[in-house]
């Protein structure tokens, strides 16, 4: 080849790299500008899922994620209720026991079937069925023949749900329940689509394709194990022209200085703060903070360590405690110390107007403010009464960055009682609750949040056969209270009947509560829209960003 052929070769090469190159550009912009038109929303999470079966979970990012992807009666936007699958919110018969719905003929799953009457009354059944071991069965409890079915002694089908037509069906009551229209908004309340259910079996929720939704978005990229899933705007949901938002992506980022670094490069729009970050970041103008019903408090195995079922040195374990020390200078997002098990500002008593739990955290803060003195005292009181001396015990918890932090501290705090040596385990959320529930602990790091606002939602927990009641604490007294507080009609005595029984949990420390949760978050400002419940849930329907 002469030079000439070859210089004209190298020319039309090179002519030829930069007409790509221009091309691969505009494609880049394209593809940019795309991105920028589109509605996504990027939010780091907790921890991974644990399902999408409504009546086979009990972590709250399932649980959020439920909600995004499914619909019940009701759904909240902000602290109101609106109608979801029914038609308007309604009110009980002239006895109060009964209840008729009327579901949207418009309502659709994501795979294009109807919902309808028959997906209601399949799904509370098999709640209630006690071969599901449904962990929120227990919300049942007031429904026709609930409690009965739980216990084995009726079948399913006696619930009292009652398919009228296609969309209209009946649900009969055993008693008046003041929340029940705040109840209807929960999970465990939601449809199932029983030939999905049936066609998956044992599979049915564990993936995004062994499930379908009936909400504003539907899942994908969800394994069963995945640390990251996104949701995508439903085509088939009734209200869909107030759904704006095209995707939701979750990231699980348990290291807070990883989801600050991803905030920052503009890879998520919403993180959770703690410790220093959440100090440091006070003044950042995506700073926000939201004070949670849910109170964190420490599990005493009661069922497995003897010595735990002695109340002086349950009360030790508490009072060497700094709960403010902890707030102020290990947390630093706000979160303040409690004395009781029942968030502040949950509800408030319809005698007095005033907020049920303040009294009550103030009248018994002498069993639970850090007094290590005293701790000792009740901790050598102790060991006497149970002949314990050297002792070493597990405490359980969770193993993102914030709760290791938590644990470590009161390791500090709790080993400065002579004889007591603490171990800590920080294992995976699912993984804690396994544990939990199979007694594999001696002290655990707990969590308790309000279902609805009522004292109810929380007080139910610490009963003596509550599934989540994971330290087996049991107490007659409270158990009478809490009883006949669900079957009393009168608001006044109820409440009187509830303040009776959580003044009996904070005097003998069943459980030691340590403080009530405020999460620290950074997120962007160009969301508007979306609404946040008070059982904790971010309500996407109606959020879109930049005002459009």
């Amino acid at each position: 080849m002469d030079k000439r052929k070859c210089w004209r070769t190298v020319v039309c090469f090179l002519v030829l790299m930069l007409f790509l190159t221009g091309c691969q550009k505009k494609e880049s912009k394209k593809q940019t500008a795309k991105t920028k038109d589109a509605q996504v929303w990027r939010v780091g999470a907790g921890d991974m899922l644990q399902s999408m079966d409504s009546s086979n979970f009990f972590d709250q990012n399932s649980m959020q994620a439920v909600n995004n992807v499914m619909e019940g009666l009701y759904r909240y936007r902000g602290k109101n209720i609106e109608p979801a699958m029914a038609t308007k919110i309604v009110e009980p018969d002239a006895s109060g026991l009964k209840y008729t719905f009327k579901l949207r003929q418009n309502a659709l799953w994501s795979n294009g079937d109807p919902v309808t009457a028959d997906n209601f009354v399949f799904a509370w059944q098999r709640t209630v069925d006690p071969k599901t071991k449904a962990q929120y069965a227990y919300l049942y409890s007031g429904i026709k023949n609930a409690d009965a079915i739980r216990k084995g002694r009726l079948k399913p089908t006696a619930l009292g749900i009652k398919k009228v037509d296609d969309h209209t069906f009946t649900v009969e009551l055993e008693r008046k329940i003041p929340y029940f229209t705040a109840l209807m908004t929960n999970t465990p309340f939601f449809p199932q689509n029983q030939k999905i259910v049936k066609k998956y079996g044992k599979a049915y929720g564990t993936t995004a394709a062994k499930t379908v939704y009936n909400g504003p978005f539907s899942l994908t990229k969800w394994n069963g194990m995945s640390n990251s899933w996104t949701l995508v705007k439903n085509s088939k949901y009734w209200n869909q022209k107030q759904v704006y938002l095209d995707r939701i992506e979750y990231v699980v980022v348990k290291d807070p200085n990883t989801a600050l670094n991803l905030f920052s490069n503009h890879q998520l729009d919403d993180i959770i703060l703690s410790g220093e970050i959440a100090k440091q970041k006070k003044s950042d103008p995506n700073f926000n903070s939201r004070e949670l019903t849910r109170t964190m408090y420490l599990t005493f195995n009661q069922g497995k360590n003897s010595a735990l079922k002695n109340e002086s040195i349950r009360k030790a374990l508490s009072l060497a405690i700094d709960r403010k020390q902890l707030t102020k200078d290990i947390l630093g997002d706000g979160s303040f110390p409690v004395h009781v098990l029942v968030p502040l500002g949950l509800a408030n008593n319809p005698a007095t107007k005033n907020d049920f739990s303040k009294p009550i955290d103030q009248s018994t803060a002498s069993y639970s403010t850090y007094n290590l003195a005293k701790a000792k005292e009740l901790w050598e009181q102790g060991k006497k009464e149970t002949g314990i001396d050297q002792v070493t015990w597990t405490m359980l918890g969770e193993d993102n960055d914030s709760n290791k932090k938590l644990m470590e501290y009161f390791q500090g705090q709790l080993e400065k009682l002579p004889g007591l040596k603490i171990n800590l385990q920080a294992v995976p959320h699912k993984t804690r609750l396994q544990f939990g529930q199979n007694g594999q602990f001696d002290l655990m790091t707990s969590q308790v949040a309000a279902d609805f606002p009522d004292p109810v939602a929380i007080l139910n927990v610490q009963t003596t056969n509550n599934v989540y009641n994971f330290g087996h604490t049991s107490n007659s007294r409270y158990d009478q209270l809490i009883e006949k507080s669900n079957l009393e009609s009168d608001p006044n005595k109820r409440f009187t009947q509830m303040s009776q029984a959580l003044e009996i949990l904070s005097q003998n420390q069943e459980v030691a509560p340590i403080y009530q949760l405020v999460e620290a978050h950074l997120t962007r400002r160009n969301l508007k829209g979306v609404t946040f419940s008070p059982n904790h849930l971010f309500n996407y329907v109606g959020a879109n960003l930049n005002g459009k």
